[in-house]
């Protein structure tokens, strides 16, 4: 009897003491969604540093690490904390989904994906439901609503951002730069935003990562991918000035590839400000985009795509002549972009991408008399743009990422305004530090160098830091160096408006231009000697950008940047010479120094 009464009680000691061991050690939990889906990429962080990798059906690994407060971080939803007590007591942790923009990811900033509240850099994402609430048909129709950017029509529909013009702007199409401006103004009626998923919009100089043409700041257009499903989208639109715009997109997916069709048709009718004079405030014009994106996977390894678009758009109208004679006008653009892109990641820390990028661009121009149709002016352009680029991201660890990127590029222009067919070469390099030290602290720091065959070399240097001061307010500053180079125009330009009768020439040819003009006897005085001008330089600034984000409960965003940018060499156009005919003849010259500066401030409140 002695015996079993021994038995049973080391029996139910040992059962204490497993009990007291359960109890004791940390019981498995999951993270989960609102939904119970397992939220896979949450970063768990106990004491400011991260711990506790998440398996597969979402159950955090079983870990010894002990501390005092645990933080669940995740993309698209809010951020939780809770003390060590509170985090082993429980045994599923559910993750709210994240209202409004911040949760939003951004390529352009970087060249990494990176959502707008960990980047310390002024940036608006406008998803594709933002897109569809504006009503636009045309990329210009979406940006003219947004903060801080004006529409301006000049040479076609540009853009203004932090009081500088289109041409210091850089438009990008899935991360590569669209080509073809006229007197500077990349016309952004030629995108249609049919297929557009996302738009990122960078403020302040970007050259410390995109080199020239990014002195006021880049916009991204991001196409629509639909993953690996058969889908197919048919849309029309209709609305005033008889503008028509149907729209088709085929999806073909499969395990490993993925293949999308996209094809969009723009017609309209234009429309006319001032009745009494001949033509049209806007003339009709119809355009046709068609694009076309593969992308797979070669191995678990390697994985590739293609990016082809094309753009062709034709429109008639007629005006008057200085000499009172009806013109016929028709003109044509067409625009064909080839990019394609390998991708090999050897290991979770390394990612290298080859990237090349091919862009053609042609305009013809052709005006007759209307009476008998014979010839009053031709004018053709046809620009051509290369680029081959290799790019490699490395996590050296967790809160370091290293980007180092080597690239050519080669730009040639032959055009009736040109004497010759002219080219430009280039080689840059850049490099960039992503650092997290702490959960509220981001810092970015990046330098590129450029050699241009034509203005030498440059150096682009960048930082930007971010403190959050708690979830829903932080603090940005950046300061960062932006410059642009002379384009063919400004430099070799030699063109003579037949209708107007005013003549523009690039600063090398100035003085020989204004010497022919006399010894024709058509100039009446002379304002500025073109031997006076000087060589014309590349643009350069400093500029310093520092805002807030402030998320006030769950429906309220407010977010703030000032800028100042100091910008020399400025260059601008000006008249060097009066004709006796009135007219004047213009060319390019550079402005010491100019400044820009500014506050813009962007409210923003979900009603449900």
């Amino acid at each position: 009897m002695f015996r079993i009464n021994l038995i049973k009680v080391v029996i139910s000691f040992c059962m204490v003491l497993f009990t007291i061991a359960v109890l004791a050690s940390p019981q498995p939990k999951k993270v989960v969604d609102q939904n119970g889906q397992p939220v896979l990429h949450a970063s768990i962080w106990v004491d400011g540093k991260l711990h506790l990798p998440i398996e597969e059906d979402g159950t955090v690994r079983s870990s010894e690490t002990k501390g005092t407060v645990v933080k669940i971080v995740a993309l698209g939803f809010e951020t939780m904390q809770l003390s060590w007590e509170e985090w082993q007591k429980r045994e599923k942790i559910v993750l709210q989904e994240k209202s409004g923009i911040l949760d939003e990811v951004v390529v352009a900033a970087t060249r990494t994906d990176r959502t707008v509240e960990s980047l310390p850099l002024p940036v608006t994402v406008l998803n594709s439901e933002k897109i569809q609430q504006t009503g636009g048909l045309r990329l210009s129709d979406v940006l003219q609503e947004q903060t801080g950017l004006q529409i301006v029509s000049q040479h076609g529909t540009g853009l203004q951002m932090q009081g500088l013009d289109s041409d210091y702007i850089l438009i990008l199409l899935d991360g590569e730069p669209l080509i073809g401006r006229t007197a500077g103004t990349f016309d952004l009626n030629r995108l249609s935003i049919s297929n557009i998923e996302r738009i990122e919009i960078l403020r302040g100089p970007s050259s410390a990562i995109y080199g020239s043409e990014a002195m006021a700041g880049v916009i991204n257009i991001i196409t629509k991918s639909f993953g690996r499903e058969n889908q197919l989208d048919v849309g029309l639109r209709h609305r005033s000035f008889n503008t028509w715009n149907p729209t088709g997109n085929l999806n073909l997916g499969s395990k490993k590839w993925n293949t999308s069709l996209f094809y969009d048709y723009f017609e309209t009718g234009g429309f006319d400000l001032r009745p009494e004079t001949i033509g049209q405030t806007q003339n009709p014009y119809q355009a046709h985009t068609a694009q076309v994106k593969v992308s797979g996977n070669l191995s678990e390894k390697w994985q590739s795509s293609l990016f082809v678009r094309a753009y062709q758009e034709n429109s008639t109208g007629e005006m008057q002549s200085s000499g009172n004679e009806i013109l016929d006008m028709n003109n044509s653009r067409s625009d064909l972009n080839i990019n394609p892109t390998l991708r090999f990641k050897p290991s979770q820390k390394f990612l290298i991408s080859l990237r090349g990028m091919s862009s053609w661009f042609s305009t013809n121009s052709v005006t007759r008399f209307q009476s008998d149709q014979s010839f009053f002016d031709i004018q053709n352009f046809d620009q051509f743009y290369h680029r081959t680029e290799v790019q490699t991201d490395f996590q050296a660890t967790p809160t370091h990422l290293i980007t180092l990127g080597l690239g050519q590029l080669i730009e040639t222009v032959d055009a009736t305004r040109y004497e010759d067919k002219n080219r430009f070469d280039a080689g840059y390099f850049f490099l960039q530090h992503q650092w997290d030290p702490k959960p509220k602290v981001n810092l970015v720091t990046g330098l590129r160098g450029d050699l241009h065959s034509q203005y030498g070399g440059r150096l682009s240097p960048k930082i930007a830091g971010q403190y959050k001061f708690s979830e829903n307010f932080s603090w940005q500053a950046s300061i960062g160096a932006g410059f642009k180079a002379p384009d063919f125009r400004q430099i070799l330009l030699n063109f003579n408006n037949a209708s107007s009768g005013y003549y523009v020439f690039g600063s090398n040819l100035a003085e020989e231009g204004i010497r022919r003009l006399e010894n024709e006897g058509l100039i009446a005085r002379v304002l500025i000697a073109p031997e006076n001008l000087g060589e014309l330089k590349a643009e350069s600034s400093w500029a310093i950008n520092s805002g807030l984000r402030w998320k006030i409960g769950s429906k309220i965003l407010v977010q703030g940047n000032l800028f100042r940018n100091q910008i020399t060499n400025l260059i601008e156009t000006a008249p060097i010479a009066q004709l006796k005919s009135g007219q004047n003849a213009f060319s390019y010259f550079n402005i010491r120094s100019v400044v820009t500066q500014g506050l813009e401030m962007d409210f923003n409140y979900a009603w449900n």
